[in-house]
């Protein structure tokens, strides 16, 4: 058996609940998701297995996202709390600031605070798109060349790019199974 244990005792529920924004029920379903993500039972996921999220692995910017990640938590193994301290930024409970400055931090390649030509050029290429110039034109009021992270903010509100990224884990909580009659002939069956 691995170090992963199968559920989480109500203790360890509570001081998740304390410290996070998550419901109890919430961080039940995140486990249970984990669990899932980690095939070799080890108790932590790596960033490769992080990979296998639906999300990041269709996403063209899901290596900027891992980037981002591991610099926040600065392991190679994301435990449990690492993962639920990952997925918080993200929840809709959590203040949109949290998703802003790590958005930022994804799209500031160069470490410079500052979101220049380049950066927005080559994110722009990641993403199939080729607006960089107006969205620099537009938000960049001060005619810098470079979007400023006051310049972000305004772009990350007007854009309604919260809305893309605020994500409400409690909708993803899974109902109990009830096996009907029915389900249990298509699974039979196959009908």
């Amino acid at each position: 058996m691995g170090n992963t244990p199968s559920a989480l005792t109500t203790d360890e529920i509570e001081d998740l609940c304390t410290w996070t924004t998550f419901s109890p029920k919430e961080i039940e379903a995140i486990f249970d998701r984990f669990n899932e993500l980690d095939v070799r039972n080890n108790g932590y996921l790596s960033f490769t297995e992080l990979m296998r999220i639906p999300e990041f692995h269709s996403n063209p910017l899901a290596p900027l996202f891992i980037r981002e990640i591991e610099r926040m938590i600065d392991y190679n193994k994301i435990t449990f709390p690492h993962f639920l301290e990952v997925l918080e930024v993200f929840s809709v409970k959590k203040d949109c600031k949290h998703r802003i400055i790590f958005l930022f931090r994804v799209f500031d390649l160069n470490n410079e605070n500052k979101l220049c030509k380049h950066v927005l050029r080559k994110i722009s290429y990641m993403i199939g798109s080729t607006d960089f110039y107006s969205v620099l034109k537009m938000y960049d009021n001060d005619n810098k060349g470079y979007l400023s992270f006051k310049d972000f903010i305004k772009f990350y509100h007007n854009e309604e790019i919260d809305s893309i990224l605020a994500f409400d884990y409690s909708k993803n909580i899974p109902k109990k199974n009830i096996l009907s009659f029915r389900k249990l002939f298509k699974f039979l069956f196959g009908y």
